[in-house]
C-alpha cells in the first residue's frame, strides 16, 4: 500500500495525507517494513557546501519534480529547490487563509458571499489596532495571524471596497 506512493516520489507527509494517517503512523510502518522515501534532491550536499563556502546563496541542480533549476543554500550542506520552496509557501498561505476563513464564519458578514475564498478579505474594524495585514503575503505563525484576524471582519472584495470608500454598510453586521 505504501510502496506505490514511495515510487511516485511522495514525501512522508504527502504519504500520510494520501493515506489519511498521522505522520508518526507512516514512519512506524515504513521502519517496520524497512522502507525509505526517495529523496527529491539527492547529491546536493557537496554543491550546497561549496556554494555556502564561497558565500553564494544559490546553485544550479536537478530536482526530480522541476528538472534543472536553482537551489537555495540552507546551510550545513542542506539545500532546497527554489520552485519546490515557492510551492510549499503558496500551499501554507492558502491553508492558513482557508483556516482563517472557516474560523471567521466562511462568508461575507455584509452580503453573505461564500463562493470563492480568494474573494474574501479581512477588514480591520479598528485600524489603530492593526499590527499587519492578513493577506499581505506573510508566513507568520498561525496563532499570531489568527490573533490579528480576530480584530477583523470577513468581507467580500466588493463590500470591502465599499467600506474602504466610506460606505456605512458594516453597520449591517
Amino acid at each position: 500500500m505504501i510502496e506505490p506512493l514511495i515510487e511516485r516520489g511522495l514525501t512522508l507527509q504527502e504519504i500520510a495525507t494520501e493515506l489519511d494517517r498521522s505522520l508518526s503512523t507512516v514512519i512506524y510502518w515504513m521502519r517496520r517494513h524497512g522502507l525509505k522515501t526517495m529523496r527529491r534532491h539527492r547529491g546536493h550536499a557537496e554543491l550546497s557546501r561549496a556554494a555556502e563556502a564561497s558565500g553564494q546563496k544559490r546553485f544550479e541542480g536537478h530536482c526530480t519534480i522541476h528538472g534543472a533549476t536553482s537551489f537555495l543554500v540552507l546551510g550545513s550542506g542542506r539545500s532546497s529547490c527554489a520552485k519546490c520552496n515557492v510551492e510549499a509557501v503558496s500551499r501554507l498561505r492558502r491553508s492558513t487563509k482557508q483556516r482563517l476563513v472557516e474560523i471567521a464564519g466562511g462568508c461575507c458578514c455584509v452580503c453573505g458571499y461564500d463562493k470563492n475564498p480568494a474573494a474574501l478579505q479581512f477588514h480591520h474594524v479598528d485600524p489603530a489596532q492593526k499590527e499587519f495585514g492578513i493577506g499581505s503575503g506573510n508566513t507568520l505563525a498561525f496563532d499570531r495571524v489568527a490573533k490579528e484576524a480576530a480584530k477583523c471582519v470577513l468581507v467580500c472584495a466588493n463590500c470591502h471596497a465599499e467600506i474602504e470608500a466610506g460606505a456605512e454598510i458594516l453597520a449591517l453586521k
